[in-house]
């Protein structure tokens, strides 16, 4: 059986962790080196590794439900194409698995979706509407509950199921061409953002290389220090506050 999936939920490995951990140690002692003189600062690793954590788990569980969405859309494609020679919700999950295996490989999202599905509607006997609902439960996306809304109405009314799936993928493939569009527009606002997040370390740097005597009142003294912390702060809320408004929802 091919275990289920929840994916608003991301569990990195061991292998992930230990670089997760070594990254944000880099980053620290270079944040303590450069504003602090000081590999004090990387000790706050011990704090910040489990929100460190947390958020690469949200990053990875959005790219993987982003994968799901695109593989979803060929998916409703090759499902529609498979109702209209007249195969029902089983035969049509075979025969997509088939068409599917040659664009993705066997370890992508939709993939073990199909053969999830599959499986707990051929072997464990389960009602192809509640194994969508659950897959729909799981996914979290939009598009796969408005699929599953729209083939339980067909079935259950004798709507015009081929029609209704049809209009369902190019929905999907409209508004995941929107999404990249924005995606394309919103890349290079946030990369600009990350370069002026950047640019405290960057004028450090070429202080301390040109001339570092006129940096050594704020390594020296507590007001110095005070306005470090100030400004290395202000830096981690301008690259969290860039993230947040440009992380936009289609």
């Amino acid at each position: 059986m091919i275990p289920s999936t929840e994916y608003n939920q991301y569990q990195p490995d061991r292998g992930e962790k230990l670089k997760i951990a070594a990254l944000l140690c880099v980053i620290l002692s270079v944040a303590g080196v450069l504003f602090y003189k000081s590999l004090i600062p990387a000790a706050a690793v011990v704090f910040l590794y489990k929100p460190a954590l947390a958020y690469y788990g949200r990053m990875m569980s959005a790219r993987r439900r982003e994968r799901l969405r695109t593989q979803f859309r060929d998916f409703l494609s090759v499902i529609a194409a498979f109702f209209a020679t007249g195969r029902h919700m089983e035969e049509s999950l075979i025969c997509a698995e088939k068409e599917l295996s040659a664009v993705y490989g066997p370890d992508e999202p939709m993939m073990r979706e199909i053969r999830h599905m599959i499986y707990r509607i051929t072997e464990a006997r389960g009602n192809d509407i509640a194994v969508l609902r659950d897959f729909e439960k799981r996914s979290r996306l939009e598009e796969v509950s408005d699929f599953v809304q729209v083939y339980a109405a067909c079935r259950d009314t004798g709507g015009d199921m081929i029609n209704a799936l049809n209009k369902s993928a190019r929905m999907i493939g409209e508004k995941i061409a929107i999404k990249k569009e924005i995606a394309v527009m919103v890349s290079q606002k946030k990369f600009e953002g990350r370069i002026i997040t950047c640019m405290p370390f960057v004028i450090i740097v070429f202080l301390r290389f040109i001339s570092p005597e006129y940096l050594e009142s704020l390594y020296s003294t507590w007001l110095g220090r005070l306005l470090m912390t100030v400004s290395l702060a202000a830096a981690a809320a301008a690259y969290y506050l860039i993230e947040r408004i440009t992380d936009i929802e289609v």
